[in-house]
């Protein structure tokens, strides 16, 4: 029986250690051009090379992304790149341009050709149409639903990559020029800049709705209950999102589907929450199932804030001289972040933590403790984790070159 793919993104070169350590199958990664995430560090050629060398010796494949809009003078450049890229026995290339899948189509007869999220493919008549000029997998957008997805999945024999984690667009991919218009940076061209992040007032005729909130800012995308149905749909890659994310990140999303495809197909019980707290910790902007299990655009926005959420664990209760009071609903340590939301915000990196004039390295549900801050704190403020040391110290493990499982 043949098993899904878990495929990770891999920004920078720590990210794509630890997402192979982690347990993908298959990692995708750009290099410094041509890229739909020019902003994230990416990859030299050389660079490439060596990891497309790593990643086989350890069975686990390489795809690059050449997945932006492309000008005629720089066809030849492009061709270039990718004959270094074919000749290094790259496993496949994510094309947006079909002028460049018209090329690679006869140029590269023996690689794969992946079509990328940005060509926007939601129904079986572009499917076919992209099958009968060479793709080899379509990387469906992600408002295409469950529904839809397995309605294609009937009707055309093509392999189908569909993103299950991470962050989701609030227009088409492909079809955006918010970018464009507000910041003159294209994202057809890899230079996002997630104009939909930032706060918008809305109006009605004359009369303002909302003032200053994140109107248009998705929250992430995340599918842990809901794998079963993916995988059962006979869906070919279940793809992470985030190559501009921190390689910690990349190594709890990895771990986590990974335990989830591999108890799914031991027929093991696995506990879901557990690995959704995770998740949570490394980086959470609001979830949601997305368009891909039918929420609605309201469900899917996190308009009071566009980053890091963080995880709750507590509430201020008192305040005096630089002493913060707190009472703990979760666990925190020594070298955690955090941050103390009332009317404003302001954080800090722990440093000492004390309970009953004791001084300790980790405090639990529960707790009463007090924490050193340079800022005062309102009393009532929520007290927000916005990193965890001993979680992070668990998945530095894995970015290293020579661990072992």
């Amino acid at each position: 029986m043949k098993q899904v793919e878990l495929l990770s993104p891999a920004g920078d070169r720590l990210s794509f250690i630890g997402a192979i350590n982690a347990g993908c199958n298959a990692v995708y990664l750009a290099g410094k051009k041509f890229g739909a995430r020019s902003f994230a560090q990416n990859f030299e050629v050389e660079e490439i090379i060596e990891m497309i060398k790593y990643a086989h010796l350890r069975n686990v494949l390489v795809y690059v992304t050449l997945n932006t809009l492309v000008y005629d003078d720089e066809i030849p450049a492009l061709i270039e790149y990718a004959d270094i890229l074919v000749k290094n026995h790259v496993d496949a290339l994510i094309i947006q341009d079909l002028g460049v899948l018209e090329i690679f189509s006869k140029r590269y007869p023996n690689t794969d050709l992946h079509a990328s999220t940005q060509m926007n493919t939601l129904n079986v008549e572009q499917a076919k149409f992209l099958k009968s000029i060479g793709v080899k997998r379509i990387i469906l957008a992600r408002e295409t639903s469950i529904e839809e997805i397995k309605h294609i999945k009937e009707n055309v024999d093509i392999e189908l990559e569909v993103f299950i984690h991470g962050a989701l667009c609030i227009s088409y991919s492909g079809n955006c020029y918010f970018s464009s218009m507000i910041g003159g940076r294209s994202g057809n061209r890899g230079e996002c800049a997630q104009s939909c992040r930032l706060p918008y007032e809305l109006y009605k005729e004359d009369e303002l709705i909302e003032n200053k909130s994140y109107l248009l800012s998705a929250k992430d995308l995340i599918t842990i209950d809901h794998l079963e149905a993916l995988i059962e749909l006979g869906i070919d890659s279940l793809k992470i999102e985030g190559r501009m994310r921190k390689p910690e990140y990349v190594v709890q999303s990895v771990k986590s589907y990974r335990n989830l495809i591999d108890s799914y197909y031991n027929n093991q019980e696995i506990d879901n929450e557990n690995e959704k707290e995770k998740l949570t910790k490394v980086f959470n902007r609001g979830q949601t199932k997305g368009f891909l299990f039918n929420e609605t655009p309201k469900e899917i926005v996190n308009s009071d804030k566009p980053n890091h959420v963080g995880v709750t664990i507590g509430k201020v209760i008192n305040f005096n001289r630089g002493k913060v009071t707190v009472l703990l609903n979760d666990s925190l340590s020594v070298n955690d972040g955090i941050k103390f939301i009332s009317n404003k915000e302001c954080g800090m990196t722990v440093s000492r933590i004390s309970k009953n004039d004791m001084v300790i390295s980790q405090a639990f549900s529960g707790e009463v403790v007090v924490l050193d801050s340079k800022d005062p704190v309102e009393v009532g403020s929520v007290v927000v984790k916005t990193s965890d040391s001993e979680l992070e110290n668990t998945l530095s493990v894995y970015l290293k070159e020579d661990y072992t499982s």
